[in-house]
């Protein structure tokens, strides 16, 4: 009987392959099938290169130059944005921020940001600056309309150049475009990466749709043709869909999480602009200390009449002009005892007034636990 001879596996063949890399090119042996680069550097190279993003596609999907855009199209011309640098244009995106969480992150329409000089009637022209901006509720805005107490940022309407302006009808990415040759892309591009905007979901969803879908295909076409009118679920569950047959699996339906958003106050708001413009106008922080000397009620909610003076204040009226309203609303904040026994100074009528801590007014969720509410946390924004 003879032995078996050992079986010898045959030497894999190696086979000459061109590198992947764009920048490299050279022909190289593996005998793995997979490899597709000749080294490391190569792979890494490639992969870096695909990170990168064009810094004006990720500029076209941010929501906050989407607001830009709207509010050049009904002044009319892109000139409300003149004198912009990257420093005030992240100070108005803070503004923006403001109001984007005031209205419960898109959700509602309760605030407004309402201009000090206005953008339409009269001679001169409100700029978009932060300067000129509060954060305001809607219906005293709109009651407000086109006043001018005075203040804010402005131009005349006689430097208005013809090259700048902007039709209500055209298209908000073409006005988008436009905001960036304006304001120019080195200061777009400083001002996305200091104040750290990124694009939103639903532009990045539209993205993943524009390079997937094919135009040729006649039922794409229609889903191309309408792509900027879907919006929300709608746009979402077609994105989950298609990847789900791409992969050959079953669409399952998404759970549905509850979110409680905050809800704030009409005071609080207007307070929290009131310590904002302390910055622009100075003459404002006399009458601040006095009010944070004050006790508060316990209360986010103040008589209308308060909120109008505050809404007024800060639309450019002088505190000489809302002395009785201003003095009003700070006593209203005071707490009062009757001095019996008690050492100190007291009113004519025998009161003393007591001094505490400045407060600041809780924010009070929808469903709202008492026992574990913050009665001395800050400003959320």
């Amino acid at each position: 009987m003879t032995a078996a001879t050992p079986e010898t596996k045959a030497k894999p063949v190696r086979k000459t392959k061109r590198c992947k890399n764009p920048a490299c090119k050279r022909p190289f042996t593996s005998t793995t099938i997979t490899k597709i680069y000749c080294s490391t550097s190569c792979k890494n190279a490639v992969g870096n290169f695909k990170k990168k993003v064009d810094p004006i596609q990720k500029a076209m999907g941010c929501a906050f130059f989407y607001w830009i855009a709207g509010e050049c199209q009904r002044a009319g011309t892109y000139q409300i944005l003149t004198g912009h640098d990257v420093e005030s244009m992240v100070e108005l995106y803070k503004v923006y921020i403001v109001q984007y969480r005031a209205n419960k992150f898109g959700t509602v329409r309760d605030y407004n940001v309402s201009h000090i000089a206005p953008v339409k009637g009269g001679d001169v022209i409100g700029l978009l600056f932060a300067d000129n901006l509060v954060v305001a509720p809607a219906g005293l805005n709109k009651k407000h309309r086109t006043q001018h107490f005075g203040g804010g940022r402005l131009m005349s309407r006689v430097h208005l150049l013809p090259k700048y302006h902007v039709d209500e009808r055209d298209s908000r990415k073409v006005v988008v475009g436009k905001v960036f040759e304006f304001l120019g892309m080195d200061v777009v591009t400083a001002t996305i990466k200091q104040a750290g905007i990124k694009p939103t979901t639903a532009s990045k969803d539209r993205a993943w749709l524009c390079e997937h879908l094919d135009p040729l295909n006649e039922e794409h076409r229609v889903v191309l043709d309408s792509l900027e009118s879907i919006k929300g679920k709608a746009l979402t569950d077609l994105v989950a869909n298609m990847k789900a047959e791409m992969a050959g699996e079953e669409v399952k339906p998404k759970k549905v999480f509850k979110i409680t958003v905050r809800e704030y106050g009409r005071f609080e708001v207007l307070l929290y602009e009131w310590r904002r413009h302390v910055t622009y106008r100075p003459e404002l922080q006399v009458y601040l200390d006095m009010f944070d000397a004050a006790r508060a009620t316990g209360s986010c909610g103040v008589a209308d009449s308060h909120l109008q003076t505050m809404f007024d204040l800060l639309h450019g009226k002088t505190p000489a002009q809302l002395e009785h309203e201003l003095a009003a609303l700070i006593h209203e904040h005071t707490v009062v005892v009757r001095a019996v026994g008690v050492e100190g100074e007291t009113d004519i009528w025998g009161w003393e007034t007591i001094q505490p801590t400045p407060y600041v007014a809780p924010i009070v969720s929808r469903t709202v636990d008492w026992n574990s509410v913050d009665w001395s946390a800050e400003t959320p924004f």
